[in-house]
Parts: structure tokens; sequence; C-alpha cells
């Protein structure tokens, strides 16, 4: 049976993302500034706990918003993408809380609620994000530089991968959704496959197929096209449609 095995206090504000350290030894979440009279203070928007213990182990000041954190691969760094776009990407050291890098404010970093729109590749060093131009991007970790960019449209909504990270996917709020091989950039596949927009996407372990979910209230399952059986953009056909979430 599900239950409790751990909580960890003192959150200020409401937390927006909580990932493992890739031992598993550590949580880092993003969150909020404190609501104050006179505005927000941003003591502590970053916080780090001991996985086992549930003790604090860090706490980091952004100076705004973050909706999402993730160590490096090596847990050597911690990096957060914000919220607004005035609060470009900031790195630290871990466990010392150094800074390593504040991204300078750009285009393509600073746009409104990436962080929530944003993952992790399956080597954990690239940070993809989307947005509201129709462009997944790819930060790297360590360069910090943006190293691979797919081109979609509308507002892209929190890019998934396969697990091999040759296949990239994402839906948009206009209901559509694009499967992309990262490699090449090509479009393995672009569909409509929800009326309202499409809030998760989800691909197998092989590749195969894809899950979606949207406010439409409809979890759906789609097969996928193998490489190169069909031009670019060439929609998907249903494999299968469960009934809408919570319902028996």
């Amino acid at each position: 049976a599900w239950r409790q095995i751990r909580s960890y206090p003192n959150l200020r504000r409401s937390a927006y993302s909580a990932t493992f350290s890739a031992d598993e030894l550590q949580v880092v979440a993003a969150g909020g500034g404190e609501s104050l009279p006179g505005g927000f203070e941003y003591t502590e928007c970053i916080w780090v706990w001991d996985t086992e213990s549930g003790q604090p182990v860090l706490g980091l000041n952004r100076g705004c918003w973050a909706e999402y954190a993730v160590f490096s691969p090596d847990k050597s760094r911690i990096t957060a993408v914000g919220m607004y776009p005035d609060s470009p990407p900031r790195q630290w050291s871990f466990p010392g809380g150094e800074d390593v890098r504040a991204w300078q404010p750009s285009p393509e970093l600073n746009r409104q609620n990436i962080g929530l729109v944003s993952c992790v590749t399956p080597d954990g060093w690239q940070i993809a994000c989307g947005g509201d131009d129709g462009i997944v991007r790819f930060l790297d970790q360590r360069s910090g530089q943006i190293t691979n960019r797919l081109i979609g449209h509308g507002y892209i909504r929190k890019p998934a991968f396969s697990s091999d990270g040759g296949l990239c996917a994402a839906g948009t709020v206009s209901g559509d959704i694009t499967v992309w091989e990262v490699p090449t950039g090509r479009v393995r596949a672009r569909f409509r496959a929800h009326v309202g927009f499409v809030d998760s996407v989800s691909i197998s372990s092989d590749g195969s197929r894809l899950a979606s979910v949207s406010y439409d209230a409809q979890v759906r399952v789609w097969r996928l096209p193998p490489p190169e059986s069909r031009p670019a953009g060439a929609g998907s056909q249903p494999a299968e449609h469960t009934r809408p979430a919570g319902n028996d």
C-alpha cells in the first residue's frame, strides 16, 4: 500500500518541483519567496534535504521565484530555471552552494514560466526547455550553452524523452503533439491529439507509443510511426484510448 515515508518541512511558500540526485541521497526542490506586507522576500527558493533523515542540507537564495531545479549527474552543481522573463537560469556548486554561473538575460532563456515546461534529458546534463515560441532548447549544465534546438510550433509544454534520448515529444496549448528525432531535429510525427491543451506526454521505453493527458479530461495512447516510414509532419493513428482519468 502507498504510505508516506518522509516529509520535508520549512518551505516558506509553494514548491513547484522536486527531483532526486542521481544517487538518490538528496532531494532538491524549487519554489517561491515568502509573502510579506512589503512584498516578497526571496530568502530561500532552492532547498536540499537528505533523503533518509529528512534533515535540511542546503538553502539557496535565487533572488526570484524558481520553478525547476535539478542536480547535475555528478552532483557537483544545482541548476535552477525561473518563473518570469526577468529571471534567467542560475547555477550553484554542491554541497558548498557557491555561485557557479548566472546566465545573462536573453530572448531564448527569459520566457514566462519556462521552469514549468522544463525537464532533464536522459543523460542528466541537458535541461530541455519548452516555451511560447514553439522551440525546445537544450541548455547544457556544463558549458552553459544552448546545444540543440527542436523547432515546433505553438506554446510547447514540458518535453519528454524516450529512454535512450533519441526521441523527444511535447504537447502544446492548442492540443497538438510533436515528436522529434533528437540527433537530427527531424519531426517524426505531428498531429492533433486533444481539444484542450496537452499538459503532459510520455514515450514508451521502445519508442513505439506515446501517452498524452490533456485539459479535455482525456488520457490517450498513440502508436508512433517507425523511423523514415512517412514524411515529416505526417499524423499518428491512435493505438488505444483510455477513459477519462478518475472514471471507473
